[in-house]
């Protein structure tokens, strides 16, 4: 149990949430540039490309789990959750470089080692980070103040992602290809996210927190599958990751060889990030008025009400397409903050 659960100022909620804008840094791009510079500037095939990228994240399956628990174990002077994060920046920035700014011929083993020890970093830092956040407060709708603004970091994360590139192209001829733009990012998360992470680590304590006698791996995992409410959020949560990860990997595909709008997307895309930023502080909101499950519903049902529209969408149809991810951007505004803070109290209410 918590001992304090005071509200956290907004210096530390800032500090707190600086993080998070260089893991999107590092890990937005995987999925929106890759496969269309690898295969276009790069010269790998696109069905290797997605088997690979597909292999790398099914290694979470292993390593969300190990590390979470072994995170829960840590005893240091530093705390239980910030080593894995200082260990977690340094590997995942060194492997987001390698993978946005390679050098020399790439080959399929490049992507795919690279990719594998990115996603190690990024779970290495986002188990104990979302535990992190949890553990800062026991109030319901603080949880969700905690959450909103480590998302809205990372939604700037985003805005970066294409903004910055953009500008400088625009200032210094130099990024407006994506194999530029891919090259600038990677090098901003090099150095920003060890730099936002010691930050975090130096300027936000781990709360004080009354350990229960820790079981064994097994015993944890039977707990959670037997957590009747948890596992109803987790099924949504995976069904609605699942098809935002299927449209963001497919985004540029999608907008380059069936809009026919290649020179629009980054336009049309910091457009849709910038909806998610906007919109998010509005979701928190509403979740104080109605509750948080009624309003990650909501966000669901946009969800599915927008996905369809793909379908209808053919050459030139660019309208269509900007109403459609206008659809996504607002629903996914509520998506990753709301339900972190439903799984913390799903969490408590069942220790």
């Amino acid at each position: 149990m918590i001992e304090k659960s005071k509200p956290l100022s907004r210096s530390r909620l800032i500090f707190f949430g600086l993080p998070d804008y260089a893991v999107y840094l590092a890990s937005i791009p995987v999925s929106l540039y890759l496969p269309f510079v690898y295969s276009r500037d790069l010269g790998l095939g696109l069905a290797e490309i997605g088997l690979i990228l597909m292999l790398a994240r099914i290694t979470d399956v292993v390593t969300d789990p190990v590390i979470g628990y072994l995170s829960d174990k840590t005893q240091s002077r530093f705390g239980r959750r910030k080593p894995w994060l200082a260990a977690g920046a340094i590997i995942m920035s060194i492997s987001a470089w390698q993978l946005f700014a390679p050098s020399g011929v790439v080959t399929n083993w490049h992507l795919l080692i690279w990719s594998m020890l990115l996603w190690l970093g990024w779970t290495m830092i986002n188990i104990p980070y979302f535990a992190w956040g949890a553990e800062l407060s026991n109030d319901y709708n603080e949880r969700t103040r905690i959450t909103g603004w480590r998302q809205a970091f990372g939604y700037l994360g985003n805005v970066s992602v294409l903004l910055i590139p953009s500008l400088s192209g625009q200032l210094f001829g130099y990024g407006n290809l994506p194999k530029e733009g891919l090259t600038i990012v990677g090098f901003m998360a090099l150095v920003l996210l060890p730099t936002l992470v010691f930050l975090a680590l130096w300027k936000v304590p781990e709360a004080k927190v009354t350990q229960k006698a820790q079981q064994n791996l097994i015993a944890s995992t039977k707990q959670m599958f037997s957590n009747g409410s948890f596992m109803i959020l987790f099924v949504g949560f995976l069904m609605l990751s699942m098809g935002t990860t299927w449209s963001s990997s497919l985004f540029m595909l999608f907008a380059a060889f069936v809009v026919d709008i290649e020179t629009s997307t980054q336009t049309i895309l910091l457009g849709f990030y910038l909806m998610q930023l906007l919109s998010l502080p509005v979701w928190v909101w509403v979740s104080y008025r109605i509750g948080k499950k009624q309003t990650w519903v909501m966000g669901a049902v946009i969800y599915v009400l927008a996905t369809p529209g793909y379908m209808m969408l053919g050459p030139g149809d660019i309208v269509g397409f900007c109403i459609v991810l206008g659809g996504y951007g607002i629903a996914s505004g509520n998506f990753v903050a709301i339900s972190l803070s439903m799984k913390a109290d799903l969490i408590e209410m069942a220790v």
